[in-house]
């Protein structure tokens, strides 16, 4: 069977200098692309099926808007410079948008993988972003008796890495918020819900494999990576989203901790996390994977554009 065609990118702006950050970066991995001032919609339609655009979404939702009516299975990736409110409240409601990425004015190699997995069909996130990195820790969760263990581990881990002071407890809170949704909220309304104040472990005689939530914590040079995964594949983008959009409309009040279910948890990992990538096997599977940059500054880190990314491959 011939392996699929390797697609190229297409880097649409008003203003090709925005993509100087970016294009570096690309050089690196070999993605073939190429920089589009003009509306690449006639380059879609000559060779359907061969390309994924990168558009700067301040050419406006008419013209992006335009570009997707008239190639609807063109992958889509919006360049995005603004608020965290903003992403969610305008990036996500563009027809077909379920990728962001973030306009910092230094891209990191790990922040390229979801346009090398969207170039070339078959890749799979969580092993590109494995790729040259150390273990740092690694965890099975049945149920949520093991979460606080997990928890601290992730701290004391990401402790030991040479970044800024606050890093460690961006890492837990993300591991803490991810693991009870994969552990809890994934599974409401199944047969294996589990109440949330329910932290007994279940004996061993009694696990199934739709129970299993995996936790891998990795790390190299520039970024500390983490793979939540369950075993359901319940998620769905715009649960996520609407979670996001509920907890931003109450976003004076949303840290504190009597306010579950409200959508909370995610919205936190989306303020603490640089990256977010959510592939989603439906019925089988869903990885949520996020990443943070190993900087010397928390100010710096503090001041990046976070990028997310929304993967449904066919089973």
């Amino acid at each position: 069977m011939a392996k699929p065609e390797v697609k190229s990118l297409i880097l649409w702006a008003d203003d090709s200098s925005v993509w100087r950050p970016i294009e570096k970066e690309l050089a690196a991995t070999g993605i073939p692309y190429e920089v589009c001032e003009a509306d690449p919609t006639q380059l879609l339609l000559d060779r359907p099926g061969s390309h994924v655009v990168v558009a700067d979404f301040s050419l406006g939702p008419k013209k992006i808007s335009s570009l997707r009516e008239k190639s609807l299975d063109t992958p889509l990736v919006l360049l995005f410079g603004g608020s965290r409110s903003d992403l969610i409240n305008n990036i996500f409601t563009t027809p077909g948008s379920n990728h962001a990425l973030g306009r910092n004015e230094l891209v990191l190699p790990h922040e390229i993988i979801p346009l090398r997995v969207l170039t070339a069909p078959g890749m799979d996130p969580w092993t590109l972003m494995c790729h040259g990195t150390d273990l740092l820790f690694t965890a099975q969760h049945w149920d949520g008796s093991m979460i606080g263990h997990s928890v601290d581990q992730a701290r004391i881990v990401a402790g030991t890495l040479d970044t800024y002071s606050d890093f460690e407890n961006y890492v837990a809170t993300c591991v803490w918020e991810l693991l009870t949704n994969a552990i809890y909220d994934a599974r409401r309304g199944t047969d294996i819900e589990l109440p949330r104040n329910v932290q007994t472990p279940i004996p061993t005689d009694q696990r199934f494999a739709s129970q299993l939530v995996d936790l891998e914590i990795r790390h190299d040079a520039h970024k500390i990576a983490v793979r939540i995964q369950d075993h359901l594949g319940r998620l769905t983008p715009s649960m996520v989203i609407e979670n996001w959009r509920r907890a931003d409309a109450r976003s004076s009040n949303q840290i504190k901790g009597d306010h579950g279910g409200a959508g909370v948890g995610l919205y936190m990992v989306l303020h603490e996390a640089a990256q977010l990538i959510f592939n989603i096997h439906h019925g089988t599977s869903t990885e949520v994977i996020f990443s943070i940059p190993i900087e010397r500054s928390n100010r710096s880190f503090m001041t990046r554009v976070p990028s997310i990314h929304f993967f449904e491959p066919r089973n």
